[in-house]
């Protein structure tokens, strides 16, 4: 099973994991981590490593982050070129949805780490869509 690993700004990967617990119920070799302005980025940088290294993650590990670009993905990144000098498999994936994370939390034990990867981007992408025009006009009946 891939680890995962969430990384955000602030409260936000907390909240999408409890959100993902309450449709999948309890998760293993799952975590989130939370980067606030305030805080070292080289602490958590290396509370996140520590945490990786005593899982023991065979199959990999699976960062999550929310946005491209921003501290927590770069944050990210860093410990990704960390472990990969221990030799442990690591992806990185940014601007997560719920979606994304429900895919990630209910593939991740028959794919390897490069096939969930792709997986659930795709899976990740499908879910952003004019819902309205979706439900509308495609002729999908609504609950009402």
């Amino acid at each position: 099973m891939t680890t995962v690993i969430i990384l955000t700004r602030g409260n936000f990967g907390e909240k999408m994991l409890e959100s993902a617990i309450e449709i999948l119920g309890p998760q293993e070799k799952t975590y989130s981590f939370s980067f606030f302005s305030d805080q070292d980025p080289e602490i958590l940088k290396q509370q996140i490593i520590e945490k990786i290294y005593e899982l023991n993650c065979p199959e990999g590990v699976l960062i999550l982050t929310d946005m491209c670009g921003g501290t927590p993905c770069n944050l990210a990144l860093s410990v990704v070129k960390e472990i990969e000098k221990k030799n442990i498999k690591c992806g990185l994936v940014s601007g997560f949805n719920l979606y994304l994370l429900i895919s990630v939390l209910s593939k991740r034990v028959n794919l390897s780490l490069e096939e969930l990867i792709e997986q659930v981007i795709n899976d990740g992408r499908k879910n952003i869509l004019n819902a309205k025009d979706f439900f509308l006009k495609k002729g999908v009946p609504s609950n009402e």
